[in-house]
């Protein structure tokens, strides 16, 4: 019978570190692990929770988008992070069309630096100056993952 206790309780430890481990795993770990996986990626920026750092601010409200990671790169310095970026088209109200290029950089400590620079579509030449932004992952910046494609 002593055994059997022993056994129980070598199990539940053993169960138990097992969720703990899975538990601690932060965002920007999972966010890699299916990176690499070949996961479909899917990242939704919600602007209204995150730290405008630089840039004339933001006049519209509830600014919410998302992407799906076709590239990143990984990096391991000088600081660890994987970055990737999306550009595209889009029209302004005054109906102005405008090429606006977002780079993001996911950092180990669950945070990341949003970048946005507004170009012209013609030239390429800024037409506003950049804004930047921090979030905290899974506040301003979450993640939905599928299956690999």
């Amino acid at each position: 019978m002593h055994w059997k206790i022993k056994l129980a309780i070598m199990l539940t430890t053993t169960v138990m570190s097992g969720v703990a481990h899975a538990e601690s795993k932060s965002q920007y770990e999972a966010f890699s692990t299916h990176l690499i996986a070949g996961d479909r990626t899917t990242v939704l920026l919600n602007l209204d929770v995150c730290q405008q750092k630089s840039g004339s601010k933001l006049k519209g409200k509830s600014i919410l988008g998302g992407v799906v990671v076709q590239s990143f790169i990984k990096l391991s310095n000088p600081t660890q992070s994987i970055v990737f970026s999306d550009a595209h088209m889009i029209v302004r109200e005054d109906l102005t069309p405008i090429l606006e290029f977002i780079r993001y950089r996911v950092m180990p400590d669950d945070s990341a630096t949003i970048t946005v620079q507004i170009l012209s579509p013609r030239t390429y030449d800024a037409i506003t100056e950049k804004k930047v932004f921090d979030c905290k992952l899974g506040d301003g910046l979450t993640f939905a993952y599928g299956t690999r494609q």
